[in-house]
């Protein structure tokens, strides 16, 4: 794991995390770096619909199925792999710095 900026375990750095499109309130509470993770999560959700999205305008399902499933399909849990890590890694390591363990 690389260098952490220890600033963003204190509590006013916290940010909260776990929003949904319906803007249910968050779920927990998280450091920004933590919280950037997640979003990146999200974001990758909203890039696979809009990619399969204008597959199958162009494409229709069938096709756009069969192209996703391709070198897309790979290519894109590769990425939410290593962001899940990341996610992982930062959460580890405020459990392991911070003074009260609710904060990750």
């Amino acid at each position: 794991m690389g260098k952490v900026d220890e600033s963003m375990i204190e509590p006013e750095k916290l940010f909260e995390a776990g929003k949904h499109a319906n803007n249910e309130k968050p779920r927990f509470i998280v450091s920004k770096a933590t919280a950037n993770f997640i979003d990146c999560l999200y974001e990758m959700d909203k890039l696979y619909s809009l990619t399969y999205d204008a597959l199958e305008e162009m494409y229709g399902e069938d096709t756009a199925d069969e192209l996703i499933k391709g070198d897309f399909w790979g290519k894109y849990n590769a990425v939410q792999s290593v962001i899940n890590t990341f996610i992982i890694d930062s959460i580890s390591y405020n459990i392991g710095k911070t003074r009260n363990a609710t904060e990750i």
